[in-house]
């Protein structure tokens, strides 16, 4: 398989992010790409995600429980400079 060929499924998820507000079952697809995207490149993908993230409130928490696996987490983590760590998203709480 050649470059380009491999970056297909790349350019796919990627795009498949900006859908996770049209409904459940988008947004149950963007949720499994953002994490596939953050596995493979989180350096290059985690701006990204991050602001889908902010967008959209119910995408941010789904994505935080598929990537909360302490694997997953290492891996992204691992991979993700130490700046971009900083971008991480606000997380809301309720006053008591």
């Amino acid at each position: 398989m050649s470059n380009t060929q491999g970056q297909v499924p790349i350019t796919i998820a990627a795009d498949t992010l900006t859908h996770a507000g049209a409904g459940t079952a988008q947004r149950s697809l963007a949720v499994q790409a953002g994490c596939i995207l953050l596995r493979h490149d989180p350096a290059r993908f985690w701006r990204l995600t991050v602001t889908v993230a902010r967008t959209d409130e119910d995408f941010g928490r789904e994505l935080a429980l598929v990537c909360s696996s302490r694997h997953i987490r290492e891996v992204i983590l691992g991979r993700l400079p130490a700046c971009q760590g900083e971008l991480s998203p606000v997380v809301h709480s309720n006053p008591a």
